[in-house]
């Protein structure tokens, strides 16, 4: 078996094992003392502590510019073809 194979099935070994353990530790938590704990807690695969990219705000309007046409017209949803039995 390849490296990369063998590490792949290792990782995708310990997503399920800690998912496994977090339901059971979520499970049998007293809710008032403790949080829940994600499965990424359990697997030592997990990256912990990265930093995630700050997300960018911007208006609504870009959506606007990104899906309606400048005819004020939806795009998308052309039908190719008619739906029609030809006779």
């Amino acid at each position: 078996m390849a490296e990369g194979a063998t590490e792949s099935r290792s990782r995708d070994g310990w997503a399920r094992t800690s998912a496994l353990l977090a339901l059971t530790f979520n499970i049998n938590r007293d809710p008032k003392k403790q949080r829940a704990v994600s499965p990424d807690a359990f697997n030592p695969w997990a990256e912990k502590g990265k930093a995630k990219a700050p997300q960018q705000r911007v208006p609504l309007t870009v959506l606007r510019d990104v899906f309606v046409r400048p005819d004020g017209k939806p795009n998308g949803g052309k039908r190719r073809g008619s739906r029609r039995k030809r006779t």
